[in-house]
């Protein structure tokens, strides 16, 4: 569900990271529960960070696929839901597990971890980051933006707020080796797009278009999803998926 339909919706409005779920979840990337409540404030695990992270790098329906595949874990079961998201992190460098042979999937990822996690995407490797841990990861990650509006303290649990927050600053950041991170996340990409409606009616009838001005011109894209109405009337990059749709909007501010 996109965060407008979360059932609990009262917990994001106004809140710092209220434009980071709605965009993230729309994206497929963060998802809220199934009975329908994002819980903001609830601590993210680290199996959930697992989830998060395949979603990232795979999109949504390529992640799902991954299926319940055993992780190299005696606390994973095959069976789990988890456990073909935690193997794709541990094999890609992304998570590891304890000296002892577990994984310690309910645990919470704390600050410093889930910023650890996000400088690895976005391509620096340990030796980049620095000797001292969780202190260089976490002035590194500052100095990028990476943790404007979170609690800065490295052993503090992340909440899937922030959680949404900080992958929502990591949409926006260039790659070490000098991309944009978001290209990644989409097929192609349409810069200093207008959003005017998300639910509009395209002229052979097609309903439920995103309508965008760009390059002089109105064009109305079919949407994978459709986009969070707090974004319409930004300026930004509309992200495009391999059939064309709208996969995402990323508000240039």
């Amino acid at each position: 569900a996109g965060a407008k339909d979360f059932t609990d919706s009262e917990k994001l409005s106004g809140n710092v990271y209220e434009e980071a779920v709605n965009v993230m979840s729309e994206m497929g990337i963060i998802d809220g529960y199934s009975d329908g409540d994002f819980r903001p404030q609830g601590t993210l695990t680290r199996q959930a960070a697992a989830k998060i992270i395949a979603c990232m790098m795979l999109g949504k329906t390529t992640a799902e696929s991954l299926g319940t595949q055993a992780a190299p874990f005696k606390d994973v079961p095959a069976g789990s839901q988890f456990a073909g998201y935690i193997a794709f992190c541990v094999e890609r460098g992304l998570i590891d597990g304890y000296g002892d042979g577990t994984f310690g999937p309910d645990d919470a990822v704390t600050t410093a971890q889930a910023a650890t996690i996000v400088l690895h995407l976005l391509g620096y490797t340990d030796d980049a980051i620095g000797p001292f841990w969780p202190e260089d990861a976490m002035s590194l990650a500052d100095s990028l933006g990476l943790l404007d509006g979170l609690d800065k303290t490295a052993a503090r649990a992340l909440s899937r707020g922030d959680a949404a927050l900080l992958l929502y600053h990591l949409l926006d950041q260039t790659t070490a080796d000098g991309r944009d991170y978001y290209t990644a996340l989409c097929s192609s990409a349409i810069k200093n797009a207008l959003l005017l409606d998300n639910d509009s009616e395209a002229s052979d009838g097609t309903l439920h278009t995103a309508l965008v001005y760009a390059d002089n011109a109105l064009t109305c894209y079919e949407q994978a999803d459709c986009l969070p109405e707090l974004l319409v009337g930004r300026k930004g990059t509309l992200l495009l998926d391999s059939a064309g749709k709208v996969s995402g909007f990323l508000p240039d501010d």
